[in-house]
């Protein structure tokens, strides 16, 4: 458990510097995450630091604990965020005990995907092969299993998409159906990577708000790669399927062939020193197979967290859907 407490936004600034010793000179704006709230200052020593609590969400603590000893693993040739000591914070804040921790500040900014250029791209795909390569040797016991979790959002996809409402409004309002067999494929694509060599500590979540991108003399370069709260154990190509998913969907201006390019081959293998080949499945890439689930996924949040009537509206479930009706893994209803 935490082993220090702090209340919540009133005092929390005040709870720091009686935590830590130091004296806040500064406050930044405060900035909300898809998981967590940040809440970054600087004090009077010049130091620049960022105080992240968490929401509260199923096994959070191991989570953030997790996320702050890979992060460490990363931190001696990477820049990845940090923590400012080895404390966790409980916050009370309306009633709930928040975790909280502090970390060093990580200068740059997010790039959204539709202006990520070809060297955004190369960057982002050598920066995975670094996070690969630093972790390869890693014992990686203390992560979940990658291939559990994503049975497991497997089965809450395929029980969502078995509700007869859920079928009838998807028909009614979208146009579309999705077969019970695409979790069947799903469930299969993790079981055969779970027998696969490559398994090694992941980061899982290597997105566009996780990245921060500068430009120094020697041009632009990723100054910090943050939130490691979604790491775990298994094969490699589970990390690249996640990012592609996105870059996929969400790079607007760029074709699958440019992103599988910039990304891929000239970032992940040249740049990085990262190590991929083609595996089939059947007639089917095992890369491409993962991307598939993980355009499932998305499918299913846009599905479940937003009103269907909206969905049409909305670029990225767009993208999503005709990804997803190419693949022929949702069918016109």
């Amino acid at each position: 458990m935490p082993v220090n407490q702090i209340a919540g936004k009133s005092s929390l600034h005040e709870g720091l510097e009686k935590l830590y010793g130091f004296k806040i000179e500064s406050v930044l704006p405060e900035h909300m995450g898809y998981r967590n709230r940040s809440y970054p200052f600087t004090t009077e020593a010049g130091e620049h630091l960022n105080f992240i609590v968490y929401k509260d969400e199923p096994d959070i603590l191991n989570r953030v604990r997790n996320a702050n000893k890979v992060s460490g693993l990363l931190s001696a040739g990477l820049p990845a965020r940090t923590p400012y000591d080895g404390r966790l914070i409980e916050v009370a804040a309306c009633g709930r005990r928040l975790v909280g921790c502090l970390y060093l500040y990580l200068p740059g900014e997010v790039i959204p995907w539709e202006a990520y250029t070809a060297k955004h791209l190369k960057l982002l795909g050598q920066a995975m092969a670094k996070v690969h390569n630093a972790l390869s040797e890693t014992d990686g016991a203390f992560l979940p299993d990658v291939e559990d979790e994503y049975l497991a959002i497997t089965g809450r996809m395929r029980t969502y998409f078995s509700q007869p409402g859920v079928k009838q409004a998807m028909k009614e309002k979208l146009g579309l159906n999705i077969r019970h067999e695409v979790f069947d494929y799903c469930a299969s694509v993790i079981n055969l990577c779970r027998r696969l060599p490559d398994r090694q500590a992941l980061h899982m979540d290597l997105v566009r708000g996780n990245i921060l991108f500068d430009e120094g003399s020697g041009g632009l370069f990723i100054s910090g790669i943050l939130d490691f709260e979604k790491a775990s154990y298994g094969f490699r190509y589970f990390d690249l399927g996640r990012t592609l998913a996105f870059l996929l969907t969400d790079s607007f201006y760029k074709s699958d062939q440019e992103v599988f390019k910039n990304f891929l081959l000239r970032g992940y293998v040249r740049a990085g020193g990262g190590e991929y080949k083609s595996i089939k499945v059947g007639k089917t890439d095992l890369l491409a197979a993962i991307i598939d689930l993980f355009c499932v996924y998305d499918f299913y949040k846009f599905l479940k967290h937003a009103p269907y009537e909206s969905l049409p509206d909305n670029h990225h479930f767009v993208r999503t859907r005709e990804r997803l009706l190419k693949r022929g893994l949702v069918t016109p209803g």
